[in-house]
């Protein structure tokens, strides 16, 4: 189990930073003091490594007093092995990486319905990805090159077989 410790300001505010640390959130001592702690935050108030994955971690924030006041916080941070968490760093990874695609991806079953989709392809559809999942692509899209995919992809369900000549674009754009 990796631990961590830091000291905050009563603002909330990084004073101090240890090499334990920077090794679990991936923040160097100059990239982290002077910054708020709800900057190392995900919206849903997990703890983000630097790399912008959730971190999975026992947080503990303990006062710190001077003689007659609270004067700041001592931060100590110990990660939660994945095996505990159910969810494998890769798969994060993963997740975060499909979330991040620039161009529109699309996850179908073997009907070509819709069964995940990032945000710049429900974005050309108006579409939220709970309104969108469990529709054929043509239902969400509209144009030739959408009734093309949506024609490889049930060729695909149906024979098991990716065409050569899409691994080889793949190839090439990749």
């Amino acid at each position: 189990m990796s631990a961590a410790a830091g000291v905050l300001d009563r603002d909330g505010c990084v004073t101090h930073w240890s090499s334990g640390a920077q090794e679990l959130l991936g923040y160097a001592p100059v990239e982290i003091i002077g910054r708020p702690l709800d900057d190392l935050l995900t919206a849903e108030g997990t703890l983000r490594h630097r790399d912008g994955l959730a971190l999975h971690a026992q947080v503990h924030l303990y006062p710190l007093q001077d003689i007659d006041r609270d004067c700041g916080f001592l931060l100590l941070l110990t990660a939660v092995p994945e095996a505990a968490t159910g969810t494998p760093r890769h798969a994060l990874l993963a997740q975060w990486i499909f979330e991040q695609q620039p161009l529109a991806v699309a996850i179908c079953d073997l009907d070509a319905r819709l069964l995940r989709g990032n945000q710049p392809m429900l974005g050309v559809g108006g579409f939220s990805e709970e309104e969108a999942r469990g529709r054929r692509l043509t239902e969400i899209l509209q144009g030739n090159a959408i009734e093309e995919v949506e024609r490889r992809v049930l060729r695909v369900a149906r024979t098991g077989k990716v065409p050569m000549t899409a691994l080889r674009a793949a190839t090439v754009a990749g």
